[in-house]
Protein backbone atom coordinates (compact mmCIF):
# COMPACT_ATOMS: atom_id res chain seq x y z
CA UNK A 1 0.00 0.00 0.00
CA UNK A 2 1.27 3.45 -0.88
CA UNK A 3 0.78 6.33 1.77
CA UNK A 4 0.50 9.86 0.12
CA UNK A 5 -1.20 13.31 1.44
CA UNK A 6 -3.75 12.37 -0.81
CA UNK A 7 -4.16 9.06 0.91
CA UNK A 8 -4.41 10.28 4.53
CA UNK A 9 -6.46 13.41 3.62
CA UNK A 10 -9.17 11.48 1.71
CA UNK A 11 -8.82 8.24 4.05
CA UNK A 12 -8.64 5.78 1.19
CA UNK A 13 -5.62 3.16 0.68
CA UNK A 14 -4.27 3.70 -3.00
CA UNK A 15 -3.62 7.07 -4.45
CA UNK A 16 -5.88 6.56 -7.17
CA UNK A 17 -9.01 8.59 -8.45
CA UNK A 18 -11.77 8.57 -10.73
CA UNK A 19 -12.13 11.05 -12.84
CA UNK A 20 -15.71 12.55 -12.60
CA UNK A 21 -16.54 12.19 -16.00
CA UNK A 22 -19.92 13.70 -16.90
CA UNK A 23 -22.34 10.81 -18.77
CA UNK A 24 -19.68 8.22 -17.34
CA UNK A 25 -19.11 8.09 -14.08
CA UNK A 26 -22.15 6.76 -12.74
CA UNK A 27 -22.89 4.88 -9.03
CA UNK A 28 -21.64 1.42 -10.02
CA UNK A 29 -18.44 2.45 -11.46
CA UNK A 30 -17.92 5.10 -8.19
CA UNK A 31 -18.62 2.86 -5.84
CA UNK A 32 -16.32 -0.30 -7.51
CA UNK A 33 -13.77 2.79 -7.59
CA UNK A 34 -13.98 3.38 -3.84
CA UNK A 35 -14.65 -0.30 -3.01
CA UNK A 36 -11.56 -0.64 -4.52
CA UNK A 37 -9.58 1.49 -2.51
CA UNK A 38 -9.52 4.68 -4.48
CA UNK A 39 -11.86 7.46 -4.38
CA UNK A 40 -14.85 7.39 -7.13
CA UNK A 41 -16.10 10.41 -7.89
CA UNK A 42 -19.59 10.92 -9.57
CA UNK A 43 -19.78 12.82 -13.00
CA UNK A 44 -22.27 15.58 -11.83
CA UNK A 45 -21.72 17.55 -14.80
CA UNK A 46 -24.77 16.12 -16.97
CA UNK A 47 -27.15 15.06 -14.33
CA UNK A 48 -30.47 17.17 -13.85
CA UNK A 49 -30.95 18.32 -10.68
CA UNK A 50 -33.22 15.99 -10.04
CA UNK A 51 -30.49 13.22 -10.77
CA UNK A 52 -27.56 14.01 -8.37
CA UNK A 53 -29.28 12.81 -5.20
CA UNK A 54 -30.58 9.69 -6.84
CA UNK A 55 -27.12 9.13 -7.74
CA UNK A 56 -25.52 9.60 -4.73
CA UNK A 57 -27.78 7.68 -2.63
CA UNK A 58 -27.38 4.79 -5.14
CA UNK A 59 -23.59 5.19 -4.33
CA UNK A 60 -24.08 4.76 -0.79
CA UNK A 61 -26.01 2.16 -0.86
CA UNK A 62 -23.43 -0.16 -2.71
CA UNK A 63 -20.19 1.21 -0.28
CA UNK A 64 -19.64 2.74 2.56
CA UNK A 65 -16.37 4.13 1.34
CA UNK A 66 -15.36 7.70 0.45
CA UNK A 67 -16.61 9.30 -2.75
CA UNK A 68 -16.59 12.20 -4.52
CA UNK A 69 -18.77 14.53 -6.49
CA UNK A 70 -17.44 16.49 -9.48
CA UNK A 71 -19.96 19.47 -10.31
CA UNK A 72 -17.95 20.11 -13.78
CA UNK A 73 -16.66 23.87 -15.01
CA UNK A 74 -19.07 23.15 -17.79
CA UNK A 75 -22.33 23.61 -15.87
CA UNK A 76 -20.79 27.20 -14.55
CA UNK A 77 -20.17 28.56 -17.64
CA UNK A 78 -23.61 27.45 -19.43
CA UNK A 79 -25.38 29.11 -16.24
CA UNK A 80 -23.39 31.99 -16.46
CA UNK A 81 -23.65 32.49 -20.56
CA UNK A 82 -27.02 32.68 -20.55
CA UNK A 83 -27.26 36.29 -18.97
CA UNK A 84 -24.07 37.54 -20.63
CA UNK A 85 -25.36 36.59 -23.93
CA UNK A 86 -29.05 37.78 -22.80
CA UNK A 87 -27.29 41.29 -21.84
CA UNK A 88 -25.20 41.56 -25.10
CA UNK A 89 -28.27 41.20 -27.58
CA UNK A 90 -30.64 43.31 -24.87
CA UNK A 91 -28.56 46.01 -24.18
CA UNK A 92 -27.85 47.29 -27.02
CA UNK A 93 -31.66 47.12 -28.09
CA UNK A 94 -32.57 48.82 -25.23
CA UNK A 95 -30.12 51.88 -25.25
CA UNK A 96 -31.07 52.23 -29.41
CA UNK A 97 -35.38 51.83 -28.40
CA UNK A 98 -34.43 54.59 -25.45
CA UNK A 99 -31.81 56.86 -26.35
CA UNK A 100 -32.76 56.48 -30.08
CA UNK A 101 -29.92 57.05 -33.25
CA UNK A 102 -28.93 60.99 -34.15
CA UNK A 103 -28.74 61.42 -37.37
CA UNK A 104 -27.30 64.46 -38.74
CA UNK A 105 -27.00 65.60 -42.85
CA UNK A 106 -23.68 65.26 -43.83
CA UNK A 107 -23.46 66.64 -47.65
CA UNK A 108 -20.22 65.93 -48.01
CA UNK A 109 -20.78 61.81 -47.71
CA UNK A 110 -21.14 61.18 -51.22
CA UNK A 111 -17.82 62.68 -51.68
CA UNK A 112 -15.59 61.36 -49.02
CA UNK A 113 -16.89 57.78 -50.34
CA UNK A 114 -15.91 58.42 -54.15
CA UNK A 115 -12.09 59.46 -52.28
CA UNK A 116 -12.23 56.16 -50.25
CA UNK A 117 -13.37 54.04 -53.79
CA UNK A 118 -10.69 55.56 -55.57
CA UNK A 119 -8.14 54.90 -53.23
CA UNK A 120 -9.14 50.99 -52.97
CA UNK A 121 -8.73 50.66 -56.51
Amino acid sequence: MIRTRLTDLLDIEHPVMLAGMGGVSYHRLVAAVSDAGGIGTLGASTMRADELPVEMAKVRDLTAKPFGVEIGFGSWLLAASVPTLAAMLLLPLLLYKVIGPEVTATPEAPAAARKVELALR
